[in-house]
């Protein structure tokens, strides 16, 4: 009895810490989504029709938006793309309008010549009302 239990408990628990493995939270600062880019956070909102995003250090501390430059690539059902660059929000965000139909947003942030991170947001796009 002891050894069935093992191999149907056991495959639920490996099934259970995979999950947990997953590189997508919601707990960013300003309540989005945070995904890890190399050493960085990205963390993407949308609110009413707007997409905001914010770069965030390791720590989920928010990056001040001065000399860093941001852009979105919206992929929509048919695989076609609509590019956009991203206006500054506040000291430490990016907004762009959200576009209607997409699937995917690759969100990209160029920090220096040398220095660019990005992340994909697939099917996680949270809607709130309001900041």
């Amino acid at each position: 009895m002891k050894t069935l239990f093992n191999y149907a408990f056991l495959p639920g628990l490996m099934l259970t810490l995979g999950s947990w493995h997953i590189n997508v939270k919601d707990d960013g600062p300003h309540g989005g989504i945070t995904k890890k880019a190399d050493n960085y956070f990205i963390e993407m909102k949308t609110v009413d029709k707007f997409v905001n995003v914010w770069l965030l250090d390791s720590k989920m501390k928010t990056i001040p938006n001065k000399d860093i430059a941001c852009g979105a690539k919206f992929i929509m059902a048919d695989s076609t793309t609509l590019n956009v660059k991203l206006l500054p929000l506040d000291k430490d965000g990016f907004v762009t309008e959200n576009v209607a139909g997409c699937r995917a947003i690759k969100i990209s942030f160029t920090l220096s010549a040398q220095t660019s991170v990005s992340e994909i947001f697939e099917n996680q796009i949270p809607v709130t009302k309001g900041k």
